[in-house]
């Protein structure tokens, strides 16, 4: 699929299938929802006020709600019931990047997982779903490197993030991560 199906733009960054099978697609320029058939782009969200800015680097989707989340830093709460966007919020610190969202299972609100982009230093942080306040927040410093959290999985009680170390040396020299976490925050490992 691409631009003449209905994309917003041609690279499909973040995936999430809601609850009624709706396919939710994030763009580097926008947000669409793919019903089977056909996409529907969201234009002009940003304009309105309806997502935090068109490059959307993760969405995630629960039984009420699909978040998204904009490479500004910001986050949208969508409605799945009312079809309305009920909140955008910006995170505090303006130099994180959002890499992942996920649901907490102990209490349903959010972690959101990034990266700062001017230390390159990792975060991990919980928001509350209703209000949007950020309940708490973890900054991790993995090595001399350039470590970036991009993808999570969850085995048991314990969330795993995995991260590429870029050298300085450019991106020719990549290695992997994974860290272990609790689901508070805190690490037990990095590997």
């Amino acid at each position: 699929f691409d631009v003449e199906d209905g994309l917003p733009q041609n690279s499909a960054v973040a995936l999430a299938v809601d609850r009624f099978g709706l396919l939710w697609v994030g763009t580097e320029d926008g947000l669409a929802r793919f019903d089977g058939s056909r996409f529907v782009a969201f234009e002009g969200a940003v304009d309105r006020g309806w997502i935090p800015g068109n490059y959307i680097v993760a969405l995630a989707a629960d039984d009420d709600y699909v978040w998204i989340a904009a490479e500004s830093g910001g986050l949208a709460r969508f409605d799945l019931q009312t079809q309305t966007l009920l909140w955008t919020r910006t995170l505090p610190n303006l130099n994180v990047r959002i890499e992942g969202v996920l649901e907490k299972p102990a209490n349903g609100n959010l972690l959101l997982y990034g990266s700062n982009t001017l230390t390159f230093n990792n975060y991990i942080l919980e928001m509350d779903i209703i209000t949007g306040a950020v309940l708490w927040q973890r900054d991790f410093d993995l090595g001399d490197n350039t470590d970036i959290f991009q993808r999570h999985f969850i085995l048991g009680n314990d969330l795993y993030l995995a991260g590429a170390q870029r050298y300085l040396g450019g991106l020719d020299k990549i290695r992997a991560s994974i860290s272990r976490m609790d689901f508070n925050g805190n690490m037990d490992y990095t590997k």
